[in-house]
């Protein structure tokens, strides 16, 4: 079973992060964690999560979360208008039968604390999402999903500037 996220920032903006991940103990899971920033027109930073040994009897029982907001002053100053998260699940496989994996997509609903998880499963999961734009910048997720395996590549970028005139 393997997990991977990826964040690309193109925007004009730097973002601040916060990561966690759980998976099934027992089984050998290969971490790799992102760095807490996204530098503007630049950053890059990426989540996986793998399991190796067993795979072919038994694997899955992961969770990945990544939330990203908006930051100035290198990461000390962050606003909560245009956080995003992405958050994966993968239920556990016995012989390669169960459910695959499947992922949410997280925004702050304004007046509310913390996250709100609006699931991308079914036929869902494989369609692209984007995020409400918020300020100068949009986001746009673009998964590739298999049975034991899901792939999701997260684009920040710039807003169009409209044209003068119109």
């Amino acid at each position: 079973m393997s997990i991977k996220v990826s964040f690309i920032n193109l925007s004009s903006i730097d973002f601040t992060g916060k990561h966690k991940t759980l998976a099934e103990e027992g089984l050998k899971t290969d971490i790799t964690y992102p760095g807490d920033f996204l530098t503007a027109r630049t950053g890059h930073q990426t989540m996986e999560i793998d399991q190796e040994v067993l795979s072919w009897y038994v694997d899955g029982n992961m969770e990945t979360w990544s939330t990203w907001m908006p930051t100035t002053d290198g990461g000390k100053t962050f606003s909560t208008e245009g956080a995003f998260g992405v958050k994966t699940e993968s239920p556990l496989q016995f012989l390669s039968i169960g459910k695959a994996p499947y992922w949410y997509a997280g925004h702050i609903k304004h007046g509310h604390n913390g996250y709100t998880w609006d699931i991308r499963d079914g036929h869902d999961k494989a369609t692209p999402y984007t995020w409400a734009p918020a300020g100068k910048f949009t986001v746009l997720a673009t998964p590739v999903c298999h049975h034991k395996s899901i792939d999701i590549e997260v684009t920040i970028t710039d807003l169009p500037k409209p044209m003068p005139g119109v």
